[in-house]
């Protein structure tokens, strides 16, 4: 037989799929949050008290590049428009504080869930929010990978 493949044509296709699926697999746990913050005020935002309950946060620009909580409380958001990106990934559950960095007071809160579980809803909210300010989470996919999020904070005119 002169013209017969490597594999028999249903193993190719067993082996097709499984490739595919393994790949949705492996993206499936490697679910992405971007949560850009825009600060509108006249002021500096500070990033403070970045947890992780599980995932790990990273680089914008790389996935690879692991920060720890420390190198995002370090973060700073430059007023007058000014966007700072807070990025976690792999079943990511945490929180941070945005704080004025003048008044030196708590804006608020953000939390997260991005879960690895298809059926499970992913979270985003505001805590304990100052009423000086205004804070306005823009939308984010429900289910599946989260993606970007915009997070605006404003002066409460």
């Amino acid at each position: 037989m002169s013209d017969a493949t490597p594999f028999p044509h249903s193993l190719y296709q067993y082996l097709n799929f499984h490739i595919d699926d393994a790949s949705m697999a492996s993206s499936l746990s490697q679910k992405s949050l971007q949560i850009q913050i825009q600060d509108d005020l006249k002021y500096d935002i500070r990033i403070e008290n970045a947890k992780l309950e599980s995932g790990k946060f990273y680089n914008e620009d790389d996935q690879n590049d692991v920060l720890t909580s420390e190198d995002v409380d370090d973060m700073v958001i430059r007023h007058n428009g000014g966007i700072r990106s807070v990025c976690s990934m792999d079943g990511s559950r945490g929180s941070i504080d945005l704080v004025d960095d003048v008044r030196d007071a708590k804006i608020c809160n953000l939390t997260w869930r991005a879960s690895p579980e298809g059926g499970e809803r992913n979270e985003i909210e505001k805590l304990n929010q100052d009423t000086r300010y205004m804070v306005d989470i823009g939308s984010w996919n429900e289910s599946g990978t989260v993606g970007s999020v915009l997070v605006t904070v404003k002066d409460q005119d």
